[in-house]
């Protein structure tokens, strides 16, 4: 039991370690934000580490999800090294840089994708897991850096609720 104890209390002290690195790096845009929660080490099925089937994309409140005239299937991989890509068959879509905070509920989530080889606008989000479903809400880039609060896509604020399923590298 002293053990255990002591093994949480270590945990403790590197969960704020990671937080205290992470608001460091938050202040740079070429940074990673949050970078310090980007993975669960060792992957595993609660990790939003892999690659991932679109299975629905609502936009403004409209399902999108057969927007594109491709039958192909895009697919969000998640490396653990913070980085993304976005495919759909063989085209690459997006590039860029992710990472998750996953000590506030919902759980946070970040996405920065690669313009013009420079990182683009930080884009807010959430995103929860379960099984082999993932669902992401994000809103458009603002100031505030506000996030939603709720896995839905409304025209008011133009946010988009993506979900998703685990498949195979």
């Amino acid at each position: 039991q002293r053990q255990q104890a002591l093994a949480m209390r270590l945990e403790r002290y590197a969960a704020i370690a990671m937080i205290v690195g992470g608001a460091a790096c938050a202040g740079n845009r070429g940074a990673r934000v949050d970078q310090a929660f980007r993975a669960f080490p060792g992957g595993g099925s609660a990790s939003i580490v892999g690659r991932w089937a679109l299975v629905s994309l609502m936009r403004n409140g409209e399902d999108r999800t057969d927007a594109s005239n491709s039958s192909a299937v895009r697919y969000y991989t998640f490396n653990v090294d913070g980085t993304f890509g976005i495919t759909r068959g063989d085209s690459i879509l997006e590039t860029g840089t992710w990472s998750q905070d996953t000590t506030v509920v919902p759980n946070g989530f970040d996405h920065i994708p690669n313009v013009n080889g420079r990182p683009g606008r930080f884009v807010p989000g959430i995103f929860a897991i379960a099984g082999d479903t993932l669902r992401i809400a994000i809103i458009p880039p603002n100031p505030e850096r506000r996030r939603p609060t709720q896995f839905r896509s409304v025209p008011e604020d133009g946010s988009w609720l993506l979900i998703y399923h685990r498949a195979p590298r």
